[in-house]
């Protein structure tokens, strides 16, 4: 989990102090204070921000024309 960062979403605007939970390298929920298994790998973001993929690695848009 990755806990207390300023979560920056594409069409909900900025969430702050939230949590970003996984499962088998899925996001499975975003939110504040969330409940998780005594396990689970905490991840301390505060002040910290997280971003939405905004670049495909896989691209090549653009790559032929600068050769």
């Amino acid at each position: 989990m990755i806990q207390g960062a300023t979560v920056h979403t594409v069409s909900n605007g900025d969430m702050q102090n939230s949590d970003i939970l996984f499962e088998n390298g899925k996001i499975i929920s975003i939110g504040h204070k969330q409940d998780f298994p005594p396990e689970t790998e905490i991840i301390d973001a505060t002040d910290q921000h997280v971003f939405p993929g905004l670049i495909s690695a896989g691209s090549t848009l653009g790559l032929q024309e600068i050769g």
